[in-house]
Parts: structure tokens; C-alpha cells; sequence
């Protein structure tokens, strides 16, 4: 049977407003509504500047699939430390190979944030994952007027998993990501978000899929305080045909992704819902994953991820998002410098 080329590579960061290292780009987006008169600082403080990180792993060589190979792991690690909260939004990512893009039918790539809060649901693991992306959604953001807090002084870590899928050497492959988000202060009200996930895996590693057969798995997450389930993602392997989530026994999500004739994935619903799905403290979210596989070899590389976004509007839910800076004084000696 013929395997793709998996290549695990561990990235660990923080982000820094100040002095970032190697591979480190820093923006400063400010985008106030066009001035009437004369131009007082107020203009600027009613929208916090939006920070932009972007950051690069590798580059690394992806050897060619020869169908015998299981794959090489290979692990990287870069450290930085967060000398600024921000309210993190969005996250987005490519591959490069020098400077130009490499597509998703060459290079499959998974991409996982990390806070290290010791948290982590496997053994060996250490970490909340707070952000995904893939080569099927290679961006994310959080609901409208929401974030989640990343504070001064911790440690993040990106995980990367790259797929060769083409017969080819690859050389020199990168990938650049770019996390967005808001400076922490009491100017702007930020609903805290609480992502829950849900793992088909369930920290057993790619699962298999008989050859002519199916399978049904059930995964269930719990978020540490209520609030209002708005949005999902679901990142998914070859063969998934369906996803179902619920609370408390009831369906609030069904989907299925888009195969091609093959049964590789071509597309993947996602969950909005700007009112939102309530859930209690501690409730449950379980979700269904059903996989298929038509042809007559074994498919070894099965995985169902669902990372959902629960807001807890008008406070933090308890999460502790403060570490708020000093106000309107603080963002203006941010614009001023």
C-alpha cells in the first residue's frame, strides 16, 4: 500500500511586540474613520491598532512518497515570550517554496496553536490548542467582537504537520503563518472566547479504515464555563463523509465534507451561528465522525478534528482575560511612538 510522506515538525513561540529575532515581522495596522475637522487622538483610541505576527517555519526538505516509507519526523524549536497581552482574532497561513506558493495538492500541511498551560489532554503533551489551520482552511478568525487572551511572559508553540503529496523531492518548503489580534486594554469591549476540541483520535494517533468498510467515532469536550457556541471548525483526513455535534442530546450541527472520486477531501463545512447555541458550565459537547472507505486497501491515516469557540459575552467567564494596561493612556503611547 502506497502511504504519503508525513513530516512532524515543532515550533514553539511567543509573540513580541518589541524585539522579535530572526523571522520576525512586526505591523501595526491602524485604520480610523476618515477625520471631519480637526484630528484629535480620541479618532484613533475609538478602534484599538490591530498587531499582525507573522512568523516561518523551516524551510525543510519533504523527501518523495516511494510507498514504502512510513515518514521521517523532524523537530525545531524556536522560543520567544509575549512581552504585551493581546486579544488573538484571526490566524492565517501559506507554504512557500522560495517565493513562490506551493498548493495543497503538493504539500498537505496541519497546523496547530498552542498555549504551554500544562493542559494537555495526552500523555506527553503540554498545551491548550487555541487556533487550527489546514491546506482545506488555511484561515481562521474568532466571532465579531470577540478574542482570546495571550499574556505577557508565557510560551506558545506552533505544531506543523506536512504531507508530500506528489511522487517528488521537495526542497526548501516553508511555511509562513500570520496570528492578528488587539492590544489588551479597557478601551474596547472584548468578549472572551473558551476554545473546546473535539478529537476523533483522542490521542491515539492516525486512525484505520478497513478496506470496503466504515467507521463511526464519537469524541466529547467540555468547556470549563457556559456561554454561547458561535462559530467551528472542522479539520478532517481523506475518506470523513459526515460530522454531526450536539449538547446535551441535541443535534445543533450537521455536515459533510466534499470528496472527490477518490474520496480525498475537496471541501469542509463549517459552524455560524451569530446567536449561538447556549451550553452550561462543564456541559458536554459530543461530537459523531463517520468515515468511508471504498477501496480494497486499508487507509491509514484517519483523523476528525472539531475546534469550537464558546463566548462568554459580557465578561470573561472566569478565564481571567485581564492584564488590561493602563487604558487609553497606554494605546496612545503605543500610536505615538
Amino acid at each position: 500500500m502506497k502511504k504519503a510522506t508525513y513530516f512532524i515538525i515543532l515550533f514553539s513561540l511567543a509573540v513580541s511586540s518589541c524585539d522579535g529575532g530572526p523571522g520576525f515581522q512586526t505591523r501595526l495596522l491602524i485604520a480610523p474613520d476618515e477625520p471631519k475637522g480637526e484630528v484629535s487622538i480620541d479618532d484613533f483610541i475609538k478602534e484599538p491598532p490591530l498587531l499582525s505576527y507573522t512568523y516561518q517555519i523551516g524551510p525543510v526538505d519533504l523527501e518523495a512518497d516511494d510507498g514504502t516509507k512510513d515518514g521521517e519526523v523532524l523537530d525545531k524549536g524556536l522560543r520567544f515570550k509575549l512581552d504585551s497581552p493581546i486579544w488573538f482574532e484571526s490566524l492565517r497561513f501559506s507554504v512557500e517554496r522560495g517565493d513562490e506558493e506551493v498548493p495543497p495538492e503538493d504539500v498537505g500541511v496541519r497546523l496547530m496553536l498552542k498555549r504551554l498551560d500544562g493542559a494537555g489532554r495526552c500523555a506527553g503533551t503540554n498545551g491548550t490548542v487555541f487556533a487550527m489551520a489546514d491546506s482545506i482552511t488555511p484561515s481562521i478568525s474568532l466571532p465579531s467582537g470577540s478574542g482570546y487572551p495571550l499574556r505577557s511572559g508565557e510560551e506558545f508553540e506552533a505544531e506543523a504537520v506536512l504531507v508530500n503529496r506528489g511522487g517528488n523531492y521537495l526542497k526548501g518548503i516553508s511555511i509562513t503563518f500570520t496570528i492578528e489580534g488587539i492590544p489588551i486594554t479597557d478601551v474596547k469591549k472584548v468578549d472572551e472566547v473558551e476554545p473546546v476540541l473535539l478529537d476523533a483520535n483522542d490521542c491515539r494517533g492516525p486512525m484505520g479504515i478497513p478496506p470496503g468498510g466504515s467507521k463511526e467515532i464519537k469524541a466529547t469536550s467540555s468547556p470549563q464555563h457556559g456561554g454561547i457556541i458561535k462559530r467551528g471548525y472542522l479539520f478532517a483526513s481523506d475518506h470523513m463523509s459526515s460530522v454531526s455535534t450536539s449538547v446535551g442530546g441535541n443535534v445543533f450541527w450537521e455536515g459533510s465534507p466534499e470528496l472527490d472520486e477518490g474520496y480525498r477531501l475537496v471541501t469542509v463545512p463549517t459552524f455560524e451561528d451569530t446567536k449561538g447555541v447556549q451550553i452550561k458550565d462543564e456541559e458536554g459537547i459530543e461530537a459523531t465522525f463517520i468515515y468511508s472507505n471504498p477501496s480494497p486497501s486499508w487507509y491509514d491515516h484517519g483523523f476528525g478534528t472539531v475546534l469550537f469557540y464558546v463566548v462568554h459575552e459580557g465578561g470573561s467567564g472566569g478565564l481571567g482575560g485581564g492584564e488590561a494596561e493602563s487604558g487609553a493612556v497606554g494605546v496612545q503611547k503605543k500610536l505615538l511612538k
